[in-house]
């Protein structure tokens, strides 16, 4: 796991269609439930630090923030995010939107992947060039 530093947490909220098997109860109807999401991805910078926070809420819409932190560098940033969790396939696809705080030199990147089993963990690959993946593991409360 990585690790940031307390007065370094970084946050990732996430309002959507986010509630995955796994980790907690899915529903038909109206319904809102956050987890938190802990890891890295990787992009030209090297490997960086994501916190985030999942808020579900039901036909599959998504939006939120995407927090990061660059140790080597000291950089940090978010930015929101707009997509869609296809709950029969576990597949997670988010679109960058504005910056709430973007340091210099950095872009806003988008995620694609999938919500995988044991441990709980969203994995794929940041849709941006010169990215690669990315990992992050569902927080018990």
């Amino acid at each position: 796991m990585i690790g940031i530093s307390a007065g370094r947490k970084l946050f990732f909220v996430v309002w959507g269609c986010v509630l995955w098997a796994g980790c907690g109860p899915r529903s038909s109807g109206p319904s809102e439930a956050t987890t938190r999401w802990v890891g890295q991805y990787e992009c030209r910078q090297g490997v960086t630090d994501l916190d985030l926070e999942i808020t579900q809420r039901n036909h599959g819409d998504v939006q939120g923030i995407f927090h990061f932190y660059h140790a080597p560098t000291g950089a940090e940033g978010s930015f929101y995010l707009r997509g869609e969790y296809d709950s029969q396939t576990r597949e997670m696809r988010l679109f960058p939107g504005e910056w709430i705080r973007q340091p210099s030199g950095y872009m806003t990147v988008g995620m694609e992947g999938k919500v995988l089993d044991d441990p709980v963990r969203y994995e794929g690959t940041i849709t941006h060039e010169g990215c690669r993946g990315f990992s992050v593991r569902l927080m018990e409360e």
